[in-house]
């Protein structure tokens, strides 16, 4: 209720500045400016600033669960964005990327994937001719992949995931290469990784679900403190666990989970945590089957 308080007030915050800015895009050029600056920059900064604002407040609307409202928002702001900076620009790409997700979510399938599929081909014309992969072109394949999971239709939404995967990989590659390292890079293909393991644990290729499961916590785990990486390592074994449970191999399933708390309680720093919790009724479920109904309690 508290954390609904400050999302609500962090909107009539963004409300006002919105009111600012619409009166700033429409007020003359200032005097006074930079020399460089001409009224050209001045009117296209007030107008992304609009438009970068409207994105938020989509963000504000998407924890409040108020779909309407955050397709409002990111609609309003796609507008914004293409009457500045063209049909083509990278974040005509992402704010469509943004609408494709709250379509996903309402179950329109078929109008997330138009526009994720306009997302990429933007995505792809801007990075045309530029050296090295592009993180945002394996996000819009990831983003088809996930329609493509809501369908049922698990080989294409596997070979979207291996698009993205490689090259995320490839993205991390070339920062080692570089003598760098790219977290968003590592953080996207264990997500990918995980993912792809949820696919094989639907289609029943538990073997190959195992395998992408553990490499993504070995990734996690060899970039990433504990506590940068406790979140998704905990989600995952608890995955891990699952599969043992369908298996019927009770200890490891057991053994899984019960690491995937220790983790939990660590990382959250406390037992009264979602995904605690989760991981406990987890718990429970074991000590049903073995028939420990006290201990299941």
């Amino acid at each position: 209720q508290y954390q609904r308080r400050e999302w609500h007030l962090t909107l009539e915050i963004y409300e006002a500045s919105l009111s600012a800015q619409k009166e700033v895009s429409h007020a003359a050029f200032p005097s006074g400016t930079n020399r460089k600056r001409t009224a050209s920059d001045f009117n296209h900064d007030a107008h992304t600033g609009i438009a970068s604002t409207l994105i938020a407040m989509g963000g504000i609307y998407y924890k409040l669960n108020d779909v309407a409202e955050e397709l409002k928002k990111y609609s309003e702001a796609l507008v914004v964005y293409r009457d500045t900076l063209g049909r083509d620009h990278p974040h005509v790409a992402g704010t469509m990327k943004n609408i494709g997700m709250v379509l996903a979510e309402r179950g329109e399938l078929d109008a997330a994937m138009e526009k994720f599929t306009e997302a990429l081909q933007i995505y792809k014309g801007v990075n045309n001719g530029k050296d090295g992969p592009c993180c945002d072109i394996a996000s819009a394949l990831s983003c088809m992949g996930n329609v493509q999971n809501r369908r049922g239709e698990l080989d294409e939404a596997l070979k979207y995931y291996n698009e993205a995967l490689t090259i995320y990989k490839s993205v991390s590659s070339r920062a080692r290469e570089l003598g760098g390292r790219s977290r968003l890079a590592l953080q996207e293909v264990a997500s990918t990784l995980k993912i792809m393991g949820m696919v094989y644990t639907k289609r029943g290729e538990l073997d190959k679900a195992m395998s992408s499961f553990q490499d993504a916590i070995d990734i996690m785990r060899q970039n990433f403190s504990e506590k940068g990486s406790g979140a998704v390592v905990t989600s995952i074994l608890a995955r891990i666990g699952g599969i043992f449970c369908k298996m019927g191999k009770l200890d490891e399933a057991m053994s899984h989970y019960q690491e995937a708390y220790d983790l939990a309680t660590r990382t959250f720093g406390t037992t009264d945590h979602p995904e605690v919790a989760q991981v406990l009724h987890y718990i429970g479920g074991i000590h049903q089957k073995r028939g420990n109904l006290e201990k299941a309690k």
